[in-house]
């Protein structure tokens, strides 16, 4: 039952999402349902992550125990590496946000066949930052620990948009060589600025 739940949310919540995105949505849509079809297999959700944010530093870290229970040292790890870099300042990040965005990896990661990193562009921003970004939004998920932008080499941005809505994204920002995640209300949209 939690499987074919599963399929029906992926498909409703991705079809609008899939309309929106740019060409080529074949491609687009192949890649939703293979990573549906992967995650259904895998069985479980994921309990790890794995972060590069584009200085270099990585983490990876387990998060929550198979029976579900939060790994606290994990979630400092991620809050940390989710910092904002141009403060330092951290704060702990929204777990449904780390859900979801282990749920990105872990699908595309099964669509690759390997394991690929979430390179972080922006986590956490303090108010200061977010307003010296041009075209960030004035009350930017990024301020409450609920957003993330993120690439996925080698899947493009409309790939990973479209794993996003899969894997129970809320709002999904389309840009030039990103892909804006967050917890929010369900909402899409395509930018042009430099911060989502």
């Amino acid at each position: 039952m939690a499987s074919s739940r599963r399929s029906l949310i992926g498909a409703v919540v991705t079809s609008p999402l899939l309309a929106f995105l740019p060409a080529p949505p074949a491609l687009a849509d192949s890649i939703a349902g293979e990573m549906r079809r992967a995650l259904e297999a895998r069985g479980g959700w994921p309990t790890a992550i794995w972060l590069r944010r584009q200085s270099g530093e990585e983490v990876f870290a387990d998060f929550r125990r198979p029976d579900g229970a939060w790994l606290t040292a994990g979630l400092s790890a991620l809050s940390w590496a989710m910092r904002d870099y141009r403060s330092n300042a951290a704060v702990a990040m929204n777990t449904a946000l780390i859900e979801v965005l282990a749920r990105v990896q872990t699908g595309l990661s099964q669509v690759h066949g390997s394991a690929v990193p979430i390179i972080l562009q922006s986590g956490y921003r303090t108010p200061e930052s977010n307003a010296a970004i041009e075209g960030a939004a004035r009350n930017s998920r990024h301020m409450m620990a609920q957003a993330a932008d993120v690439r996925i080499p080698p899947f493009t941005p409309q790939q990973v948009a479209a794993a996003g809505a899969v894997a129970g994204a809320g709002g999904i920002g389309l840009y030039a060589t990103f892909v804006h995640l967050d917890v929010a209300r369900e909402r899409f949209w395509r930018g042009a600025a430099a911060g989502g």
